[in-house]
């Protein structure tokens, strides 16, 4: 696992007139499901950020623990395109993260995945207990303009701040993979999940 950086969300200085997106969402809209919570959020505080690859493995191992099984296995794809394939998907952000649920075997938007919340980017927002791990959520990147920007849902950097891990794609077709990334996810507009596949 070497090379594992989790970046911290810090204040980025930005040229006057770009106002280019990172990347673009393009979910297929689709009837709203039942909305259902997480009982027990994980939450690693901020003195807690786990920045040594033992605390970071740790990190990610509990998230896919807490995960549905259909959750943990979107963040066991993800992390292996990442973390051991170093998988490069030339495309948006919507793209990285829509080859994680393809290849965890969630391919069809229709019969393989719910909208368990689906609003727009200037509203209504989901609520922080209603995400769960493995998530493709769909938020307004206050990082980066305010554009729209999508990724998975790892775990909670700081549950009361709405700060989270995300499993997170750059866009604009950049020859890299995915990485982890602290995001504020106070504007999360569309959650799909994995559809149950017990039921």
């Amino acid at each position: 696992m070497e090379g594992v950086v989790l970046f911290v969300k810090v204040g980025v200085v930005v040229a006057a007139g770009i106002l280019l997106s990172a990347c673009q969402t393009v979910p297929e809209k689709m009837p709203v499901q039942e909305i259902v919570k997480v009982e027990s959020p994980i939450i690693y505080k901020k003195q807690d950020v786990p920045v040594k690859k033992q605390g970071f493995e740790a990190f990610l191992e509990e998230a896919e623990n807490q995960a549905t099984p259909e959750g943990r296995a979107v963040l066991k794809t993800g992390r292996s395109m990442v973390l051991q394939e170093k998988s490069v998907i030339r495309g948006s952000c919507w793209d990285y993260a829509n080859a994680i649920y393809n290849r965890a075997g969630f391919h069809n938007p229709k019969t393989d995945r719910q909208v368990v919340f689906t609003g727009s980017n200037h509203g209504p927002f989901a609520r922080p207990e209603w995400i769960k791990p493995g998530d493709f959520l769909s938020h307004v990147n206050h990082s980066h303009h305010e554009s729209v920007h999508s990724a998975i849902f790892v775990g909670w950097h700081d549950f009361a701040q709405q700060q989270a891990i995300m499993l997170s794609y750059a866009g604009e077709r950049k020859a890299q993979p995915a990485r982890y990334k602290v995001y504020d996810l106070s504007n999360v507009y569309q959650i799909v999940r994995p559809k149950d596949t017990q039921s």
